[in-house]
């Protein structure tokens, strides 16, 4: 179950903005396996939280998606 660290070690690599959505309720990949990579971010980031959710279809974000990279926000 080590799938994640290859991301985390990478994630300081990004340069592309990057919007974030987690749900809490995940299962598959865990929300502090996502944190691990998201805090190693250095490019423009934004976390979105949806604790609603798990590792599911998210269908509120298509607004917060189209926000994010067209205004750069």
């Amino acid at each position: 179950m080590l799938d994640y660290v290859d991301v985390k070690h990478q994630s300081e690599n990004i340069k592309a903005g990057v919007l974030m959505v987690i749900g809490p309720k995940d299962t598959v990949v865990f929300p502090k396996t996502q944190m691990a990579a998201f805090n190693r971010i250095k490019s423009r980031k934004r976390l979105l939280v949806l604790p609603e959710y798990g590792h599911e279809y998210l269908p509120k974000i298509s607004d917060e998606l189209r926000e994010f990279f067209e205004f750069g926000k």
